[in-house]
């Protein structure tokens, strides 16, 4: 059966038109509503397997969520995910390995790929009010290193989620 659809009979329609109309003012209303609040970030840097995170301005982040932040030492905006929370134990155990809690960290560098002093952090009780933030790339800059250290909550901003 030929199903042809002639256009002048839809747009003669009042109906087709309004329905249209609602239709694509909907679309267009959600998508600026959704760029008010989402990002697109791209990270630059090997120490996250993903490249590409959606940010969420008004999603608070928690353990186990990746976070966007700002590091001085770094000078720039790093994504980092929540690994420990107030509370939480930092430790290193007889080979020198870092933990929280039982989440083995890793090893601690001495420099940075720049070549600047990286000073390990000290075994500790995460306070209130801060995370530790990490990137399992081994060559990661993240709270391992007291350049960074416990993250205060307040400058997290929000959460991002990984997509490529």
């Amino acid at each position: 059966m030929n199903r042809s659809y002639n256009i002048r009979k839809i747009l003669n329609n009042p109906k087709n038109i309004i329905m249209g109309s609602l239709g694509f003012f909907f679309g267009v209303g959600f998508i600026f509503l959704l760029s008010l609040y989402t990002q697109i970030i791209i990270s630059e840097t090997d120490s996250l397997p993903k490249h590409y995170f959606l940010h969420f301005t008004f999603c608070k982040p928690g353990l186990k969520d990746h976070t966007l932040l700002y590091s001085k030492w770094y000078g720039k905006k790093i994504i980092k995910q929540i690994v420990g929370v107030e509370g939480d134990k930092v430790w290193y155990d007889k080979e020198k390995c870092l933990w929280v809690n039982q989440h083995k960290v890793g090893f601690i560098k001495s420099t940075s790929k720049d070549k600047r002093t990286l000073t390990p952090i000290k075994s500790q009780v995460i306070p209130k009010g801060y995370v530790f933030v990490y990137s399992d790339h081994t060559s990661s800059f993240d709270s391992r290193y007291q350049e960074l250290g416990l993250v205060p909550v307040a400058i997290l901003e929000r959460k991002v989620i990984p997509l490529l």
